[in-house]
Order: structure tokens, then sequence, then C-alpha cells
């Protein structure tokens, strides 16, 4: 008897963990203003970049900032509109060819660093269309890093090529997801630690992305470096068309 309670009682407990979003309803509301909002999109990004050495001494600083538009197509056009280098302005023009987030010794590496790192903001774990892949425990109400009244969840996401392991902060009345702080594994090469911060805001254009920022810790070609890059996205608004691919907004 004792056995086949102890088998009845895990039959539960797989039940309540393989299909949470049955489960909770403020989850299902995320998820909701998730595709409610898909074609809200910010017109106008600023990126920061910064490396470090081992002793915490900034090398390098990068500043740029680009405006967005959308094709009668659902296409996204990009135009670099401001580039700066320790200080000094560069011309638009020169940085055509290569990221212009990081230095010609760190272009691979940088670019395979960044690809990890959007993985955890353009694979929403409230994308209504990978919810088979999202497996999400409801923690408790706390205060999100901002401090508002927040509703706090851990989840995971497993993709084809990263899992995705982070913290989510949903609105304890609308079910707006407010923040999510993650982590990406596999990690990039020359990399050890990287943690990725996403924040997220409402007004009358709908619910949207504010500021994402990417700490990463790592070495390459045997020197300790650390780099943080900043992405505030401003100016949202809704699209006329159908978007047809996503970025961060």
């Amino acid at each position: 008897m004792h056995r086949a309670l102890f088998v009845s009682l895990m039959a539960i407990c797989v039940q309540v963990v393989v299909s949470p979003l049955a489960a909770d309803s403020l989850w299902s509301a995320a998820v909701s203003h998730f595709e409610q909002n898909r074609d809200v999109y910010a017109s106008r990004m600023q990126t920061e970049s910064a490396e470090f050495d081992g002793r915490g001494v900034r090398r390098s600083h990068r500043e740029i900032e680009v405006a967005v538009s959308v094709t009668d197509t659902g296409e996204f056009a990009s135009r670099l509109l401001r580039a700066r280098e320790d200080g000094r302005e560069l011309d638009p023009a020169s940085l055509e060819t290569g990221n212009p987030l990081f230095g010609s010794d760190a272009q691979d590496a940088g670019n395979e660093g960044r690809a990890a790192s959007m993985a955890a903001v353009e694979q929403s774990p409230f994308d209504p269309l990978i919810q088979n892949t999202v497996s999400f425990v409801r923690v408790g109400t706390a205060r999100a890093p901002g401090g508002s009244p927040a509703v706090e969840y851990r989840y995971t996401q497993t993709g084809a090529e990263h899992t995705i392991s982070g913290t989510a902060w949903l609105n304890p009345q609308t079910g707006h997801p407010i923040a999510l702080r993650a982590s990406v594994t596999p990690l990039p090469r020359f990399v050890r630690e990287m943690t990725v911060e996403q924040d997220f805001a409402v007004n009358d254009a709908g619910w949207f992305t504010t500021e994402v920022r990417v700490r990463a810790d790592g070495g390459f070609l045997f020197v300790r470096r650390t780099v943080h890059v900043d992405l505030r996205f401003m100016d949202h608004r809704r699209s006329p068309v159908p978007l047809r691919r996503s970025i961060p907004s």
C-alpha cells in the first residue's frame, strides 16, 4: 500500500512539472501579452560596450546608436546614426564591415558571445510557439529588481543550441513580465561566466523591452577580460504590418 501511494504521488508531481502552463494563470497571461505585442518594436537603439582587464581597468569603450524602421513587407531596416570609440567620434561608413561593438582582435569571440547572449533575449520563455520547451516553478511573491511588487518564477528553456536558465518577475495583477535574469549553456568560447538581464515596461504602444545588459568574464589569448554590453531600446511603436522576424523590442 505504501509503495502504491508513493507511485501515485510521484505521478501527480510529474504531471505538475511537465504541464505547468495549465496550472498557472499568471504565466499564461505573460504568454498572452507576448503574443499581443509581437509587432511592437524600438525605432531607436543605443548600445554601449566596454572591455576591462583582469585588474578591472577599462581598456576600451564603444557606443553606437541605430535607427530602426519597418518595410512594407515587415522586414527591419537599420541605419547607423552615431559611433564613438574611447570618446572619439567615428565615421559610421568606416564600420560597415565587422561588428562595431568589438575590437578587431575580438571579432570572432565577440560575435559568438553576442549570439549566445541574444539567444536569451530573442528566444523569450513567454513565446507561445515554444512553450513545449519551457518548464518553470512559481517561487512566490517578491520584489522585482527595480523594487516593484512581483511574482517570481524560475524557468528553464531548452533550445537546439542553448539551454537558458533564469528568473522571471511578473506583475501580480496583470501578468506583464517586469524583468528576466538568465544564464546560457553551453557558454561561448573563452567565456567562464555570463549573465543576461532584461527589463520591460508598458505604455500606450504596448509591452516591450527597455534594456538588456550582458556581463561576461573570460579570457582571450591568455588574457583575462570582462565585457559589459548595455542595450537601450527607445521610441517604441507598433508596426503597421506584421513583423517578419524578431529582434529585441
